[in-house]
């Protein structure tokens, strides 16, 4: 009876082991975490992703600290519509202790004040920093792609 409650301990172990995600995936995670929050205005949950003193830049060059930031995104009737990720494979993730920077390709729709709606692509960089077993976003930039 000892060695099956043994052999049964040892299956769960290695479950745990095989569901548990990397440090990578956390961080890939918690970027598409903040796009989606960002396209549902949630306020919250943005608040809750970002470092305390969090600067973000948007891709005409502006750039708001953790609060200026929440409150242009979650501005009603306009903004960002999706965020969708363009090709996992050439997104990295790249550790540095505590810390991580995230680089990849976005396609983002987009409500302009008028109404009309623009779609185009954006180079991402995200840096995460890891704070009481937490990660947390410290600093976001987005850049315009152009299309040649």
């Amino acid at each position: 009876m000892k060695k099956i409650l043994f052999a049964i301990l040892i299956v769960l172990a290695f479950i745990q082991i095989a569901n548990a995600q990397s440090p990578k995936d956390d961080i890939l995670n918690l970027v598409v975490s903040l796009d989606n929050s960002i396209v549902k205005k949630d306020s919250i949950k943005i608040k809750s992703l970002l470092s305390d003193d969090f600067i973000g830049t948007i891709p005409t060059g502006e750039s708001f600290p953790k609060a200026q930031y929440i409150r242009f995104h979650c501005r009603p009737n306009v903004g960002l519509l999706s965020i969708n990720m363009i090709d996992k494979d050439r997104t990295s993730v790249r550790l540095y202790g505590n810390s991580a920077i995230v680089n990849r390709r976005v396609n983002v729709s987009k409500k302009a004040p008028d109404g009309s709606v623009r779609n185009f692509d954006v180079q991402r960089i995200e840096v995460c920093i890891q704070q009481h077993g937490n990660w947390y976003i410290a600093a976001g930039q987005g850049t315009e792609v152009i299309k040649k």
